[in-house]
């Protein structure tokens, strides 16, 4: 597969990588909760949704 049907999935990756910096980093809870809400509760669906379909043409073939 091409590396840019996997480009959304790298760019994923790379904010885990900030947000564990973050975490290690950052002197107050506040902000750990702050930037830690949206992996949460959006990145884990979003990447599930992007690894299952990755295609661009829709869901026409279902």
């Amino acid at each position: 597969m091409r590396v840019k049907a996997w480009g959304d999935l790298i760019v994923i990756n790379l904010l885990v990588l900030v947000l564990i910096i973050v975490i290690i980093l950052a002197p107050s809870n506040g902000v750990r909760i702050i930037i830690g809400i949206p992996f949460i509760l959006f990145l884990p669906g979003y990447a599930m949704v992007a690894a299952l379909f990755p295609s661009k043409q829709g869901l026409d073939g279902l």
